[in-house]
C-alpha cells in the first residue's frame, strides 16, 4: 500500500444518485509525487514503480473487489408508511461517497494532553496504568453494553451516534460512537468543551468480516494521539480486548486474542499472540495474526474521517448479506450470536456457546412467529434483545420483505 493514500476523489456519485454512464476514467487524475518530495526516497523504483503506486491509491478508494467485477449483488431497505421494504439488485460500489479525512493524528503534537487527563480524573488513581483505565473503564462497558447489529439501519435510522445513544446497538461507527462520548464521560470534560481527546478512523476489515461490494476503507475505530506521537487505538466493534497502545522509538503492541478473526484457508495457529505495528511515515496501523505473522490482516489509517456513516455505513449496509446482532461480556468475549443469512435465506444463531440448526426462510411462510418462538425459545431471544416481542417482529419482517423483494426480481440500483 503506498504511503501516501490521497483520502478524497473527485466527489463520487452519491447514493441514489444515477450512475448512468458512470465509468472508472471519470475520476479525476491522480497526481503521482515527484521522487524529490517522496517520504520514500529510498524506495524509489522509477516510472513502473510510479504507475503502480497509482493504481494501488485508486484501488484503495474502490472496493477491495471492484477489479473482479463492476457490480455486486445488494439489498437496500427502507420504511414507508411503517412498513419495512427493500429493493433487491446489482449496485457499482465506487458509486458510493468516498470517505473524507481530515489531518493525521499522528502531525503533530495533540493539543489534548491524554495521559495527564486521565490521572486526574476521579478513578485514575484506582488504576495502575492507563491501558488498565481504559480496559476497565471505557472498553468493558462497551463491550456490556452495546450489541452489534444492523438492525437500527433496517429500521429507518440514519445517524450511528444516534443508534449508539438511543438503541445501545449498531455498527463499528455506532461503537466509536459511544467510546467517545464515555471517554469524554469519564475523563470528565464539560460538554461545552471543545477539546477533543479521541478522534475516529478508518480502517481496512480482516478477510474474514469482509463481503463483496464493501468499500476498501470499511471499519471505524477510535484513536487516541499521544504527546510523544504515539496513539492508542480501541477497536470494540471486531471485540479487540484491549487497548493498542503504540509509542517509542519501535512501536509495536502485542498480546493474546484468542477470538481474533480467522484467516481463511489457513490452518489454526497454536499462538493466539496478534502484533500491532505503527508506520508513521506511512500513516498506517497494521495488524499481524498468528497465522499470518507476515502479512498484515487489516490496517488503521492515522487519519480522522469526516463522513463515517457516509462513507462506511451506508455502503456496508447495502452489501450486507448477513444480518447480525452479537453480544460480548465484558472481557469482549463472544456470548452470543444471530444472523439473518440473506445469502442462504436462514436464520443462525449461537446461543451458549451451542450453533442451533438453522430455520430456513422457507419454514416460516406458515404460523412464523410459533416457529421462530420454537426455534429461538424467549430466554434465548433475551440473551440477544431485550425488547423480544420486538426482536421477533423484527426478524419476521426482515424476512418478510426479503421474500417480496426476492420475488420482484433483481434490479441494477
Amino acid at each position: 500500500m503506498s504511503s501516501q493514500i490521497p483520502c478524497v476523489v473527485a466527489q463520487p456519485v452519491l447514493l441514489g444518485s444515477s450512475s448512468a454512464g458512470y465509468s472508472k476514467e471519470e475520476l479525476s487524475p491522480i497526481e503521482p509525487p515527484s521522487p524529490a518530495n517522496h517520504c520514500r526516497a529510498g524506495t524509489w523504483q522509477g516510472p513502473e514503480q510510479l504507475m503502480h503506486q497509482v493504481r494501488m491509491r485508486r484501488a484503495d478508494l474502490r472496493s477491495m473487489d471492484d477489479s473482479k467485477a463492476d457490480e455486486f449483488n445488494m439489498v437496500r431497505w427502507s420504511m414507508q408508511d411503517g412498513k419495512l421494504s427493500c429493493v433487491s439488485g446489482t449496485a457499482r460500489s465506487y458509486t458510493y461517497s468516498g470517505i473524507r479525512c481530515g489531518p493525521s493524528i499522528l502531525a503533530s503534537a495533540p493539543d489534548f494532553d491524554f495521559e495527564n487527563a486521565w490521572k486526574q480524573t476521579s478513578s485514575g488513581g484506582l488504576f495502575e496504568s492507563m491501558e488498565a483505565w481504559l480496559t476497565k473503564r471505557i472498553l468493558s462497558p462497551c463491550f456490556d453494553e452495546m450489541a452489534y447489529s444492523r438492525l437500527p439501519y433496517m429500521f429507518g435510522e440514519e445517524s450511528s451516534e444516534r443508534a449508539a445513544r438511543d438503541h445501545s446497538e449498531g455498527n463499528c461507527v455506532a461503537f466509536a460512537q459511544y467510546v467517545l462520548q464515555k471517554l469524554r464521560e469519564e475523563l470528565e470534560l464539560d460538554e461545552s468543551s471543545a477539546q477533543s481527546p479521541a478522534f475516529i478512523i478508518p480502517s481496512t476489515l480482516p478477510e474474514a468480516y469482509h463481503q463483496p461490494g464493501y468499500p476498501h476503507w470499511a471499519h471505524a475505530v477510535v484513536a487516541i494521539p499521544l504527546r510523544d506521537f504515539g496513539c492508542i487505538i480501541l477497536d470494540p466493534a471486531i471485540r479487540v480486548p484491549c487497548p493498542v497502545v503504540l509509542r517509542g522509538a519501535s512501536p509495536q503492541c502485542t498480546f493474546d486474542w484468542a477470538d481474533g478473526p480467522p484467516a481463511r484457508s489457513l490452518p489454526g495457529a497454536s499462538s493466539h499472540t496478534w502484533r500491532f505495528e505503527l508506520d508513521s511515515q506511512a500513516g498506517q496501523v497494521r495488524a499481524f495474526s498468528p497465522q499470518q505473522p507476515h502479512a498484515p490482516s487489516f490496517t488503521y489509517f492515522t487519519k480522522t474521517i469526516e463522513n463515517p456513516d457516509e462513507s462506511i455505513t451506508i455502503p456496508t449496509n447495502d452489501f450486507n448479506k448477513r444480518i447480525p446482532v452479537v453480544r460480548t461480556d465484558k472481557e469482549g468475549a463472544k456470548s452470543a450470536h444471530f444472523s439473518i443469512r440473506l445469502d442462504k435465506s436462514r436464520l443462525e444463531a449461537c446461543v451458549h456457546g451451542i450453533w442451533k440448526q438453522p430455520l430456513q426462510f422457507a419454514e416460516l411462510r406458515v404460523d412464523p412467529l410459533t416457529k421462530l418462538q420454537e426455534w429461538l425459545p424467549q430466554q434465548e431471544a433475551s440473551d440477544l434483545e431485550a425488547d423480544v416481542d420486538s426482536f421477533y417482529k423484527h426478524i419476521l419482517e426482515i424476512v418478510q420483505a426479503h421474500q417480496d423483494a426476492e420475488a420482484e426480481g433483481s434490479k441494477t440500483l
